[in-house]
């Protein structure tokens, strides 16, 4: 049976310091994305494809946060 593995000194602190980051960066672009609404006043289908390829980067950004997060987990584990 092996052994559980442990984690490195700060890991947590890591963490918690990685979502409050994305956290901020997020809390930016929505602002500077409403900001930019603001400031066009536009509406129509240019603005809505504007929106869902935001949208659509978001999304992209998050799987490959996730799939990046495993493979980092795995390397940083003593057999």
């Amino acid at each position: 049976m092996r052994p559980a593995a442990t984690e490195d000194a700060g890991a947590a602190t890591r963490r918690v310091a990685f979502v409050a980051l994305m956290t901020l960066l997020t809390l930016g672009v929505g602002s500077a994305m409403l900001a930019l609404v603001d400031l066009l006043r536009t509406g129509g289908i240019a603005i809505e494809a504007v929106g869902v390829a935001a949208a659509a980067g978001v999304i992209g950004l998050l799987v490959l946060a996730a799939r990046e997060a495993p493979a980092r987990t795995r390397r940083d584990r003593t057999p």
